[in-house]
C-alpha cells in the first residue's frame, strides 16, 4: 500500500497519519460536499433575499407587459378609427 506521507515523516510520528479509507470512494466525498453547501446554503438568509428580489422582478416584468399589451391594443384601435376616418372622407370626395 502506497503512503501518502513518508513511513519516517512527521506526520506518521505525531499520528496524523492516516491512512486510505478504502470504503470512502469520491463520490462519497462529493455528496459529502454538497450536503454541507447545501446546509450552509439553507442557513444563509441572503439566498431569502435574492429570492424576494427575483419575484419582484418577475411581477414588474409581468406588469410591463400586460400594460404594454394594453397600450398597444388601444393604440391599434385608435389607428384603425383614424383609417377609417380617412377611407370614408376620401370615398365622399370622390363620390362628388
Amino acid at each position: 500500500m502506497p503512503f501518502l506521507f513518508h513511513p519516517g515523516s512527521l506526520a506518521t510520528l505525531t499520528g496524523h497519519y492516516r491512512p486510505p479509507n478504502r470504503k470512502e470512494n469520491n463520490m462519497t466525498l462529493t455528496r459529502k460536499a454538497l450536503n454541507k453547501a447545501l446546509r450552509t446554503f439553507a442557513k444563509d438568509e441572503d439566498g431569502a433575499t435574492a429570492i424576494e428580489y427575483a419575484l419582484m422582478v418577475a411581477l414588474v416584468g409581468a406588469v410591463i407587459v400586460v400594460g404594454v399589451t394594453q397600450l398597444g391594443t388601444s393604440t391599434n384601435n385608435k389607428f384603425t378609427g383614424v383609417a377609417t376616418t380617412i377611407d370614408n372622407a376620401g370615398e365622399g370626395e370622390s363620390g362628388s
